[in-house]
Formats: C-alpha cells, sequence, structure tokens
C-alpha cells in the first residue's frame, strides 16, 4: 500500500511539473517570446503531452518562433491526435 501511494504521489508531481513547463511556454508566448514557448513545450510534446504537440503544431502553422512549415505543423497535430 505505501508502494502504491508512492508511486500515485510520484506521478502527481510530475504531472505537476509538466503542467509547470507547458505553462511557462504559454506565458513565453503571450509575452511574444515564442523560441522561449518552444524550449519549454518541446521536451514536453516529445514525452507525449497532447497539449504541448498542439501548441508546438500552431507555432509551426503560423510561422511564430520558428520558420513556417506546414508539413512540421501537420505532424504535430498528428501526433497529437493520437494522445
Amino acid at each position: 500500500m505505501k508502494k502504491l501511494f508512492l508511486v500515485a504521489a510520484l506521478m502527481s508531481g510530475l504531472q505537476g511539473a509538466a503542467q509547470a513547463g507547458y505553462q511557462d511556454g504559454v506565458d513565453a508566448a503571450k509575452a511574444g517570446r515564442f523560441d522561449q514557448a518552444l524550449q519549454e513545450w518541446l521536451p514536453l510534446a516529445e514525452q507525449g503531452d497532447a497539449q504541448a504537440q498542439t501548441s508546438i503544431a500552431l507555432l509551426y502553422l503560423s510561422g511564430q518562433g520558428v520558420a513556417r512549415d506546414d508539413y512540421a505543423a501537420v505532424g504535430w497535430f498528428r501526433r497529437a491526435a493520437e494522445q
């Protein structure tokens, strides 16, 4: 029972850290620092975070902080949809 609680607490802490990283990216994007937003979201997206993947797709679609790339945008949207 203690092990189960420990695992649940650890997972909760990791999720909180991921949400904090995502929010840091949101704050950066709101301030127009899209390159910093990408740096915050990319590790989360690579770990399977659909919200971060969608946000990266939108950066590529709009060309904010990255060169506009519709193919990359579609790729990130697909990854998010598969989650």
